[in-house]
C-alpha cells in the first residue's frame, strides 16, 4: 500500500475524549463537545471545533517521509448571570480562564508526551503513535454580554485557543 494518512482525524477524537473526561471530572461538570451550540447552553462548556493550518515537510530525502504539523482550534466560554456590573466582568473573566486551565489547558500539557511531565505518548494511547508533540499556539479572551432567548442576559467571557501538533508520516 502507498499511502501517506494524516493524524488529524485520530489526533481530534483523542483530543476531545481527553477533555470530555477532564471535564466531567470538574464540579460542577463542563460540558466538552465537538460541535456549536446555539440553544439552552450550559454555564461552562468547550467545544473542540477545527482543524487548521495542516503542512507537510519532508523529513528525509529518498524516504518520502514528512512531517505533519497543524493546529486544532476550539473555544472555552463561561456565561453568569448579571451579579453586580463592578464585579462581574472579573468574576466571568476568572472563571473563565480557571475552567480553560483545568479542563483544556492542563490536559493538553499533561498529555503533551514531555519528559517534565512524566513522558508517555502525545495525547494518550488513543492517539496516533506518529504525533511527536503539542504545544499551545494562542489563547485569546473576550468578553461579550450574554444571550438568554431572545434577549441580553448576563456576561460571556470566551477564550479562543489553538494547540499546534506535529507528527512524522511515512508511506504505509
Amino acid at each position: 500500500m502507498t499511502n501517506l494518512t494524516t493524524t488529524q482525524p485520530a489526533a481530534f477524537d483523542a483530543l476531545l475524549a481527553l477533555l470530555q473526561t477532564a471535564g466531567a471530572a470538574q464540579s460542577p461538570p463542563v460540558a466538552v463537545m465537538d460541535t456549536e451550540i446555539t440553544q439552552y447552553q450550559p454555564g461552562s462548556y468547550v467545544i473542540v471545533e477545527a482543524l487548521e493550518e495542516q503542512n507537510f515537510d519532508p523529513a528525509a530525502l529518498g524516504s518520502f517521509a514528512f512531517y505533519e504539523e497543524y493546529e486544532i482550534c476550539g473555544r472555552t466560554t463561561v456565561f453568569q448571570g448579571v451579579g453586580d456590573p463592578a464585579t462581574a466582568t472579573k468574576a466571568v473573566r476568572d472563571q473563565t480562564f480557571a475552567v480553560h486551565q483545568a479542563v483544556v489547558h492542563a490536559t493538553v500539557i499533561a498529555n503533551s508526551g514531555a519528559i517534565s511531565t512524566g513522558g508517555g505518548q502525545v495525547l494518550g494511547s488513543q492517539a496516533p503513535t506518529e504525533l511527536e508533540w503539542i504545544v499551545p499556539t494562542y489563547a485569546r479572551y473576550s468578553s461579550t454580554p450574554g444571550a438568554f432567548g431572545e434577549g441580553q442576559a448576563g456576561l460571556q467571557g470566551t477564550i479562543d485557543w489553538r494547540y499546534m501538533l506535529h507528527a512524522r508520516l511515512t508511506v504505509g
